[in-house]
């Protein structure tokens, strides 16, 4: 008998598509939860948000990065679309201390607040702006995703 291996939807912000954080977080779902599949939305560009709900639907798991530990608004909507389905659900926190690595825990950290569409616009912006404090290579270069937590 093949045992199903669980599948996971991975809901984060597009700063974060195709960089070594974003595979290293990746890493860090397979190997934390035993996902056999990561669902990527990037690699579905231009699909439909239909499509995309059709993924989420599909999945066993929700993963949702916070950044600064905060949720960005297509994050806990996501999240909180797959509760309602029943699905298990996960956050990894991008922390605002430097310092610190990435953390898998279960469910939503209740102490991070959840943002509007204009405060998510507003965060992108202030890690846009910090590009020149590192922040962004952080991001895109995978500085912090370099760490390991296992």
């Amino acid at each position: 008998m093949m045992l199903l291996m669980p599948i996971a939807y991975f809901s984060h912000p597009s700063l974060l598509y195709h960089t070594e954080t974003e595979e290293k977080l990746i890493s860090i779902i397979r190997n934390g939860l035993k996902a056999d599949k990561v669902i990527n939305p990037y690699d579905f560009k231009g699909k439909k948000k239909e499509a995309l709900g059709q993924f989420l639907r599909d999945s066993d798991m929700v993963v949702g990065l916070s950044i600064y530990e905060k949720y960005p608004y297509i994050v806990w909507s996501d999240l909180e679309y797959g509760a309602s389905l029943e699905k298990e659900i996960y956050t990894i926190n991008f922390p605002s201390d430097r310092e610190s690595t990435f953390v898998l825990r279960s469910g939503f950290y209740d102490e991070f607040p959840r943002l509007s569409l204009e405060e998510t616009d507003i965060l992108y912006s202030k890690i846009m702006k910090d590009d020149s404090k590192g922040l962004l290579s952080r991001l895109f270069f995978g500085r912090l995703g370099r760490k390991t937590i296992f």
